[in-house]
């Protein structure tokens, strides 16, 4: 199957994008840094990763932006105006730009689409704001088996008392019950 190429929205006749994610500066004559101008020859652009997205460097007007190949993808393809909206990789491989594999949706379905499919996950330990670990999680529930106060064993681990009464209510850490 061929690929398709279309102009990237805000760089028409400098950048292309194809369907297939790679992206294409085209032939044109361009400023050079004496003043004179140069020509500036077609070529497929190599990519940087940034935490698993694929981003490239694009310039119009002497202004240098990186832009992710996703996004740029999306407006060519799917939807011009992406405000408000955010890029799904529908597989959950970041890196992975084919337009079969990206969908435009809000946020909070980006969010649940990454909870659903395990690229997120805030059980326990993993949740940023966890001050225990596991290891603590099982010792404290040892300590309430024993009818040790909850202010005490607060005081021990450093937490506030609603944390130890939340793993004892199975509000918080309920995974290693």
């Amino acid at each position: 199957m061929p690929k398709h190429w279309k102009d990237v929205v805000g760089y028409d006749g400098l950048y292309q994008v194809s369907d297939r994610g790679e992206v294409r500066s085209l032939e044109r004559l361009a400023k050079s840094r004496n003043k004179g101008m140069r020509l500036v020859r077609a070529r497929i652009l190599c990519d940087a990763n940034v935490k698993g997205y694929r981003y490239v460097h694009l310039s119009k007007n002497g202004e240098h932006k990186m832009h992710g190949i996703h996004r740029l993808m999306a407006r060519a393809f799917i939807q011009e105006n992406v405000d408000g909206l955010t890029v799904n990789h529908k597989d959950g491989i970041k890196h992975r730009n084919v337009l079969a594999n990206l969908e435009l949706v809000s946020i909070q379905k980006n969010i649940q689409h990454a909870f659903e499919t395990g690229l997120r996950n805030s059980t326990g330990e993993h949740n940023p704001k966890a001050k225990l670990s596991p290891k603590q999680v099982i010792e404290i529930r040892n300590l309430l088996s024993r009818n040790i106060s909850v202010e005490i064993i607060a005081n021990c681990f450093h937490v506030q008392k609603p944390c130890i009464w939340k793993i004892q209510h199975g509000r918080t850490w309920a995974h290693l019950i």
